[in-house]
């Protein structure tokens, strides 16, 4: 009887590790559909061309595209833009323009593999993209390279706060972001070598000297305000702006990011390179 017992227990319990071997193989191949599942809507064939905006492809093999929103007047600050992960740079055009219209430069990045962009997504290729992105920005002649602005939300922000390690934007602004991909995936379980792209935002303001802006919708589910929290405690200069929104659904802050960089001699009117 206790032998029969044993044999169960032994059985049970190798079904339970079966199980749960199943699910981290499981949540290890789809957390990368997860995490970079492209954009659900269709995206125009052809990127419009105005005389405010230039199209550029860059990158080892020309494959990531940028869209450079021209500042009215050059050397003016300049914002380089990382979205979300369900979206495209088509999308943030028009929304953009209004902080054009302002007097910045924009630079909106497009992720590998996403819209007319070449290749696939990973942490390491959309670090790539982002590096490339603010390479181009620091060489064109509009564009005061002391004055490079990172800006990111969801997904987009763990991107701005990679590239910032590795490159030195003047200030950073991180809206409805986490604070590292193991923290977000922790409540499914998985962590460590079972991540397959692991930002760490956390580890990236810890060792940034500039100002921060955290812009985190309050009512926010998917990505709670927790994690800024924790980002605004790791960084020297940060502060944070709770918005009465979720995540997919906050009117565009430019009240806040325009506050914000006046507050750090980073407004159009601060002066430029060429004064």
């Amino acid at each position: 009887m206790v032998l029969v017992s044993v044999r169960r227990m032994l059985l049970l319990g190798t079904i339970l590790v079966a199980a749960l071997m199943a699910y981290w193989a499981l949540l290890f191949f789809a957390q990368r559909w997860v995490m970079f599942p492209g954009a659900s809507f269709p995206f125009a064939q052809n990127p419009p061309q105005s005389d405010t905006l230039r199209v550029v492809r860059t990158g080892p093999d020309g494959a990531w595209e940028v869209w450079h929103l021209l500042p009215a007047q050059p050397g003016a600050p300049t914002i380089v833009y990382a979205h979300g992960n369900g979206e495209l740079i088509d999308i943030w055009l028009e929304p953009f323009e209004e902080v054009r219209r302002a007097g910045y430069g924009v630079i909106l990045v497009e992720y590998p593999g996403y819209g007319r962009s070449g290749g696939s997504a990973s942490k390491h290729s959309v670090e790539q993209a982002m590096l490339a992105a603010y390479d181009y920005a620091a060489t064109q002649p509009e564009v005061d390279p002391s004055r490079l602005i990172g800006y990111g939300r969801s997904l987009g922000g763990a991107a701005i706060g990679a590239a910032s390690v590795l490159r030195p934007f003047s200030a950073l602004i991180i809206q409805s972001s986490f604070s590292s991909t193991e923290a977000l995936a922790r409540p499914y379980g998985l962590w460590g070598p079972l991540i397959r792209d692991p930002f760490d935002s956390v580890a990236a303001l810890s060792v940034f000297t500039g100002p921060v802006l955290l812009l985190h919708g309050e009512r926010d589910r998917i990505i709670p305000p927790k994690h800024s929290e924790t980002l605004l405690g790791a960084s020297m200069r940060a502060e944070l702006e709770l918005l009465p929104c979720g995540h997919n659904n906050c009117v565009q802050p430019w009240p806040s990011v325009f506050a914000f960089l006046q507050r750090n001699d980073l407004s159009p009117s601060a002066g430029s390179r060429g004064q």
